[in-house]
C-alpha cells in the first residue's frame, strides 16, 4: 500500500527540480535528504541572525524545510514519512546546522 502525505504537503522524493515558490533551488526528485538540506543553505545562512534575535525559525525557513521534506525524516513510511537510516539522519542535520 503507498502511503499518502497530508494535504498541502508533497509526497517525499517528487519535488520538481527547479525553483520553489520561496526561491530554494530544488534538489531533483532522487536527491538525498542530505542534498536536500544543503539546498536549504543559503536561506539559513541569510536568515541566522534573524533566527538567532527571535529565537526561533522564521516562517520563511519553516515553509523551505516543509517543502524539501525534512520535517518527516524518521517517521514510518506507512505514515507518509521517510523512514530514512539514522545515519543518512545524522548527515542531514549536520548539513542542516
Amino acid at each position: 500500500m503507498d502511503s499518502v502525505a497530508p494535504p498541502g504537503i508533497a509526497p517525499p522524493g517528487i519535488a520538481p527540480s527547479g525553483i520553489s515558490p520561496s526561491g530554494i533551488s530544488q534538489p531533483g526528485p532522487t536527491a538525498t535528504a542530505p542534498e536536500r538540506a544543503r539546498a536549504l543553505q543559503t536561506l539559513l545562512d541569510a536568515h541566522g541572525a534573524e533566527i538567532d534575535r527571535r529565537r526561533e525559525l522564521t516562517p520563511e525557513v519553516v515553509d523551505a524545510l516543509v517543502e524539501q521534506d525534512m520535517l518527516r525524516l524518521l517517521l514510518p513510511r506507512s505514515l507518509g514519512g521517510q523512514e530514512i537510516h539514522l545515519l543518512e539522519f545524522c548527515r542531514t542535520t549536520e548539513a542542516i546546522a
